[in-house]
């Protein structure tokens, strides 16, 4: 079994359906993050898209990762959305859709390439991530890596304008 789980790591295209020799467990596709609970709900009513990837990311006996280990593809999910940020700004395409905001939905259609490149290099760093069909692990982690700087930029700029709100307002 491990030499098929290390046949199946190699692959850059999992296959879609999952390998016999994997249990449920491992949530071979996003839909079985609905069924399985085992370790706690990864998918809610009201965040159906936003799949608590702590619990997703699975071993190939279908254990949860330790919060070390996930906190380390996180982060290599956050860096992945900063090189793509920064491979953007000095590229034509993004000045031509410059009133888009940033998101992973931006990128999926306007950097493609460079987005499933990003999947693949996040996978590379992390082989766990391929025990999944169609990338969806990886997909998620950088949509999120999307969402939590995009959120913390959006808590920044009103911060900032609140502060010179307040500093307008003391000049009066």
């Amino acid at each position: 079994m491990d030499r098929a789980v290390n046949n199946l790591l190699e692959r850059v295209e999992p296959p879609s359906l999952r390998p016999r020799f994997l249990p449920t467990t491992v949530l071979w596709d996003y839909e079985d993050c609905e069924k399985d609970t085992s370790q706690g709900v990864i998918v809610t009513e009201s965040n159906k898209r936003r799949p608590t990837m702590s619990r997703a990311v699975r071993r190939q006996d279908g254990s949860k990762v330790p919060s070390q280990e996930y906190e380390r593809i996180r982060h290599s999910a956050d860096i992945g959305v900063r090189n793509l940020l920064n491979s953007a700004n000095s590229d034509p395409r993004a000045t031509m859709h410059a009133r888009m905001p940033r998101t992973k939905t931006f990128f999926k259609k306007v950097f493609k390439e460079e987005y499933y490149r990003a999947i693949l290099e996040l996978e590379a760093q992390h082989p766990i991530l391929r025990l999944c069909s169609a990338h969806w692990k990886a997909d998620a982690l950088i949509g999120q890596a999307f969402l939590r700087r995009n959120e913390g930029s959006n808590a920044a700029t009103r911060a900032t304008s609140s502060n010179y709100n307040l500093a307008d307002a003391n000049d009066f």
